[in-house]
């Protein structure tokens, strides 16, 4: 499975929704990379990170936009 079918799997949403990110953290340095949702529903702003610092760590984290 690709990143963006697992993203989309984690937050339940269609790849179309999805926002690729790849972002080193200012605080730790540590690389991160998932995808942000655009759909405009309850999701919006949801993370799926998917690595940090180059490891598996797949999560879903809930944001306020």
């Amino acid at each position: 499975m690709d990143a963006i079918e697992q993203a989309g799997e984690l937050l339940d949403l269609d790849p179309k929704w999805l926002q690729e990110f790849d972002v080193s953290d200012p605080f730790s340095g540590l690389a991160m990379t998932g995808h942000l949702s655009m759909k405009p529903d309850h999701r919006y702003g949801v993370l799926a990170l998917l690595t940090v610092d180059g490891k598996d760590a797949p999560q879903r984290i809930l944001a306020t936009p």
